[in-house]
């Protein structure tokens, strides 16, 4: 319970750089930086209240310096009377640099929507709800934060001449399950 690495498997040593013999002289908080100090305590807190914790994002100190992001979650052992945190560690290294990726591709393509002033929908068919880009809020001139994105939504933010043709160009490529192409006009708030 005071942080000392007292049993570890390879696996766990890879992680922070070190053989098993190397990390049992460290402790706990000489791997955690100091930045994760109100985090930790947090999931103390939790830990000594329910007997268990996490799953946790956080980051340890790798022998070279570097930091090595990972996941967390454990229990409180006994054992001859001497209680324990048991914890299984996770690198989350690919995970993170994967989403870092995903996002800074989706902000490209944000901008690349942006600049050419183009946009992109999906519609998810089973709960009714359109997923907008960023741009297309911007060409409908729809508020993002006040929209739910239903498709009726988006229906009323057709011009009402357009309405019933876009819809059914809409419920027939549903039916055919072909693409379609529309040139419609929107209604604007004023």
């Amino acid at each position: 319970m005071d942080g000392s690495l007292v049993d570890l498997n390879s696996a766990f040593a890879k992680i922070i750089g070190c053989s098993i013999a190397e990390a049992k002289k460290l402790t706990y908080w000489e791997i955690t930086p100091e930045d994760y100090a109100e985090d930790e305590q947090r999931q103390l807190e939790v830990l000594n209240a329910s007997g268990h914790y996490g799953p946790y994002e956080k980051e340890y100190f790798h022998k070279d310096g570097s930091r090595i992001p990972v996941s967390l979650l454990g229990q409180i052992l006994e054992k001859d009377g001497e209680k324990y945190i048991w914890s299984c560690v996770e690198n989350i290294s690919e995970r993170k640099q994967s989403e870092q990726a995903l996002s800074l591709s989706e902000a490209r393509l944000n901008e690349a929507q942006r600049l050419a002033k183009v946009g992109s929908w999906e519609l998810d068919l089973q709960d009714n709800r359109l997923l907008w880009s960023d741009e297309i809020f911007n060409i409908f001139e729809i508020d993002k934060s006040q929209f739910e994105a239903p498709y009726d939504a988006f229906l009323s933010a057709i011009h009402p001449d357009d309405r019933d043709w876009v819809n059914q160009a809409y419920t027939d490529s549903l039916a055919s399950r072909h693409a379609y192409q529309l040139v419609h006009r929107l209604q604007m708030a004023e």
